[in-house]
């Protein structure tokens, strides 16, 4: 059974998913002024969670997640793409 951890993952996740349909980009805004800032913030819990894995501290990053957002498009950091695979 999947934890709710992993459930809050995949459902913010499939939220990046719809905006991406919507904007063409995974570069979300954080701002109050856009209709999910929460999203945003997540975002960037993502690239601090992959860096804090890059550093080889711990962190809730995974491959898996790594490869589902690469898939994605997901940018790293902002002005360019960086990936451990």
């Amino acid at each position: 059974m999947a934890s709710h951890k992993q459930n809050q993952w995949t459902s913010r996740f499939r939220e990046l998913e719809e905006f991406k349909r919507e904007h063409n980009r995974c570069q979300v805004p954080t701002k109050n002024s856009q209709p999910n800032p929460s999203l945003g913030q997540w975002v960037n819990d993502q690239q601090r969670q992959y860096h804090l894995m890059n550093q080889g501290l711990t962190s809730s990053m995974t491959f898996e997640r790594v490869n589902l957002l690469n898939d994605l498009g997901f940018e790293w950091s902002v002005g360019r793409r960086k990936s451990l695979l």
